[in-house]
């Protein structure tokens, strides 16, 4: 049975104004629900409504990095249902290995086109895992 787009809830965690926007913006166009905008992980949690949790939640990984993995980490014991999807400039091992430890389902680069960002949501809530595609050359080992 196929996923009404209508039906997924997608929230945002990123510290970056016209970014956090602008990624709002695309959700939408995309045809997905837009539950929460934040700027970081303690307003998320301040307005989450656990009668009403969003499917997937994209977390800016690049700056409050200690609020951004303390967040998932929370996030993965206290409702382990919500697919997380960690959000990074550049593909930073050991920042991706710290999120994906604290229990994020993935990462997407934030250079990623309107396509990736619908494959990521398709992906990750048929498998339970994305991982963006990355080019060898951009990794920081």
């Amino acid at each position: 049975m196929k996923a009404d787009k209508k039906n997924i809830e997608i929230a945002l965690v990123i510290y970056r104004d016209l970014f956090l926007k602008g990624f709002s913006v695309l959700i939408q166009g995309l045809g997905y629900d837009l539950s929460l905008a934040c700027k970081e992980g303690r307003e998320l949690l301040e307005k989450l409504d656990s009668d009403h949790l969003p499917n997937i939640i994209f977390i800016d990984i690049d700056f409050e990095q200690t609020s951004a993995y303390e967040t998932i980490l929370w996030l993965s014991k206290n409702y382990p249902s919500i697919k997380i999807l960690a959000l990074c400039m550049d593909v930073d091992r050991p920042a991706i290995d710290t999120a994906l430890q604290n229990g994020a389902s993935g990462f997407m680069l934030k250079t990623a086109d309107s396509g990736e960002v619908k494959s990521a949501i398709k992906t990750v809530l048929k498998k339970g895992q994305y991982f963006s595609t990355i080019n060898p050359f951009r990794l920081y080992w």
